[in-house]
């Protein structure tokens, strides 16, 4: 699986994509995540105060053929499952938590929606591409948040705080519009279940709030 993959990759990367590795594009996730499918970038706002949201998902056909085995695999699975301390991946490992996964630095194919937010949050234009990406930050929620609420964090590199200020003002427009038509924010928290690193035995549970980030 490993050799396909990266003769997949090879392959995937030499095709004709949009080329947005230069545009800064981060990934947030939690800490202990391992397969990072998902990336965010954005134009700043011109004249107009439109801004241009980019979200980024790893392009999993360019490297999983369809009915190939793994693809057949993968459908059998159907989702990835997450235990206390272990995941059983959808796909292999190699694929998810390496040529797939948005690395930071590491040139990955992906499919890229780009959409157009007018001041008043209005999704005005939306574009769809096949694209080549490359993460120049792989952030934690915790560390956005605290970027968020403090003003700084050392976790953030500062070439990227720009782009996480854009992105925080793109999802308040939204949340905005999302408000006015009668959307509601539920409460929630998830359970995060520590382990004893030599038996792997339980030890606490901790909430994990959402937060801004």
């Amino acid at each position: 699986v490993l050799a396909a993959a990266k003769k997949a990759a090879k392959k995937a990367i030499s095709k004709p994509r949009r080329d947005l590795r230069d545009l800064p594009t981060v990934t947030i996730d939690a800490a202990s995540t391992t397969d990072i499918d998902d990336a965010l970038a954005v134009l700043p706002a011109g004249p107009d105060g439109a801004l241009r949201v980019l979200v980024s998902i790893a392009d999993v056909d360019a490297l999983v053929p369809e009915e190939s085995p793994v693809d057949d695999e993968a459908k059998r699975r159907g989702t990835s499952v997450y235990l206390a301390g272990r995941v059983l991946p959808m796909l292999p490992d190699v694929l998810s938590g390496g040529a797939l996964s948005l690395l930071e630095g590491a040139d990955r194919p992906a499919l890229t929606v780009e959409m157009r937010i007018d001041p008043e949050g209005r999704v005005t234009s939306v574009d769809l591409s096949e694209t080549l990406i490359r993460s120049h930050a792989r952030l934690t929620y915790d560390a956005v948040e605290e970027l968020f609420s403090e003003g700084k964090s050392d976790a953030v590199p500062a070439a990227v705080v720009d782009t996480l200020r854009w992105l925080r003002t793109a999802a308040a427009r939204l949340s905005a519009v999302r408000a006015a038509r009668g959307g509601v924010d539920l409460a929630r928290e998830e359970a995060y279940v520590s382990l004893d690193t030599e038996t792997r035995e339980p030890i606490s549970i901790a909430p994990r709030p959402e937060s801004e980030a």
